[in-house]
């Protein structure tokens, strides 16, 4: 369970990494400044270290199962968003 825990981590670090090689593409794309494409970033940065405590919140009082489901849903759905 600990190896597809990690494996989550893992995934939403490449998904918050996934505009950075083609970022002047997007801004190109969608017509927006390269800062706009990059601020998911900051914004990922600055928002894991309070969800890392909501996570292991709802993992000790849930369980691990639990916890990937509505892990896995949330990076679908943050994906589809983005």
């Amino acid at each position: 369970m600990q190896l597809i825990f990690s494996f989550g981590f893992s995934v939403s670090g490449f998904l918050m990494i996934g505009f950075s090689p083609i970022a002047a593409i997007i801004s190109n794309l969608y017509d927006c400044s390269l800062i706009v494409v990059d601020i998911q970033i900051l914004l990922y940065v600055i928002l894991f270290i309070p969800a890392n405590f909501l996570v292991i919140h709802i993992q000790n009082k849930h369980g691990l199962r639990i916890t990937l489901i509505l892990g896995g849903v949330l990076l679908i759905a943050a994906s589809w968003v983005r």
